[in-house]
């Protein structure tokens, strides 16, 4: 549980040194008038940021890795006296609450601070102190490093397994999941080390350390520069190598895929062809069969087809009465049956009645639409005749 923060100074030797130099820089003469004087500013420096000390540390008082009382300091807070605009510094020990709370008031609009937020504005820039002065002597180095062994880290850091990749057509030991544990000691061979980036910066990580601290735990300083020695000593090469064994393997596949392409393309045109020519040929072979059956459909009737027609109360029927092809197959194949005295079925009398009882006259846009396809022969008479023969133009 956090300490309850104090909302004045003690009794203690430095408590009394400090509200002794804050009321002899003050206006008023007592401290109970020159306290109400002072508040922080918001300004807070490390010490071990001594290359960039900003001016309430270097002018103050004391100078610089001591609070106003004297004491000896890491952090400085810069406070300020409202009255006469004179500038201190105190440590984390002295930049008690009533300091704290009247920066939140006024400059932050936080009314009735809580004790959890005055110890978290310390706290937050605690972190924010370290992570400036952590950069400021660490950043070149540590980005540098970390950005030229990124990609190494994504796969040697990395739990791998063979995995079909269908950019490069390839099937390879790629990095599936980062390495989150490290395990062995950092010294030994057989250590495993988890991955630098997921530790650092990875957005499915919510505790990275680039987000939690700002800046990297001595950790993952110590096991980056473990890995940029193994870096530069051997994975590097081991990296490049596995990268152009999958490019060659990659561009192996892409010319056996051209090659398909090409086989597969000459295969398709060759069996379009054919199809075309099958086509062609059974259309030509279909015109003749209808020429002949037309034909033989206009010979004169045998005694036979005249008795068999009049036993049926059917017409003497040509392909005239035919709209389509199955109609003038079927109207063949009733004249063979017919004209050989054989026997009708009931469904194929009906078929007969319906085929020949079809007798609308052709119409006019039938007979020009058969002169737009091309047809030049016999005008047909009836509407079933002229529709069969404009199907077959069409298809043709």
């Amino acid at each position: 549980m956090m300490a309850r923060m104090r909302r004045n100074f003690g009794t203690g030797h430095w408590d009394r040194k400090l509200i002794q130099r804050m009321t002899e820089l003050s206006v008023a003469d007592n401290w109970e008038d020159a306290k109400h004087e002072w508040k922080a500013t918001g300004e807070c420096w490390w010490a071990g940021n001594s290359e960039y000390m900003p001016p309430f540390v270097r002018n103050s008082q004391q100078g610089y890795g001591k609070c106003l009382c004297g004491h000896k300091v890491v952090y400085h807070f810069e406070i300020v006296n409202t009255e006469n605009d004179v500038v201190e510094c105190v440590g984390s020990d002295h930049i008690e609450s009533f300091l704290i709370i009247r920066y939140l008031e006024e400059d932050m609009n936080i009314k009735d601070a809580t004790d959890e937020q005055i110890q978290e504005w310390i706290d937050e820039r605690m972190k924010t102190m370290k992570s400036e002065a952590w950069w400021a002597k660490n950043g070149d180095y540590f980005t540098t490093v970390l950005e030229e062994v990124r990609e190494a880290d994504l796969y040697f850091n990395y739990k791998r397994q063979w995995t079909y990749d269908s950019s490069m057509g390839i099937t390879w030991m790629a990095p599936t999941k980062p390495l989150k544990r490290s395990s062995g000691e950092p010294t030994s061979l057989h250590y495993k080390m988890a991955s630098i980036t997921w530790r650092w910066d990875d957005s499915r990580n919510s505790r990275n350390q680039k987000s939690t601290r700002g800046y990297p735990n001595e950790r993952l300083m110590s096991d980056l520069a473990i890995f940029y020695g193994k870096y530069i000593a051997s994975l590097r090469d081991e990296l490049n190598e596995l990268k152009e064994k999958n490019q060659e393997r990659a561009e192996e596949v892409k010319k056996a895929r051209e090659r398909e392409a090409i086989r597969r393309a000459d295969f398709m045109k060759r069996r379009d062809a054919r199809m075309a020519r099958e086509k062609l040929e059974r259309k030509q072979r279909l015109k003749a069969e209808n020429e002949a059956i037309c034909v033989y459909l206009k010979e004169e009737p045998n005694d036979n087809l005249i008795k068999q027609s009049q036993f049926y109360d059917l017409p003497i029927f040509d392909s005239r009465y035919a709209k389509n092809q199955w109609e003038l197959t079927f109207l063949r194949d009733m004249k063979i049956r017919l004209s050989n005295r054989e026997s009708l079925t009931n469904a194929q009398v009906n078929t007969l009645y319906r085929i020949v009882n079809n007798t609308e006259p052709v119409t006019d846009k039938q007979l020009a639409y058969l002169k737009t396809l091309g047809y030049e022969g016999n005008e047909p008479t009836t509407k079933a005749e002229a529709s069969r023969l404009i199907t077959e133009y069409k298809e043709e």
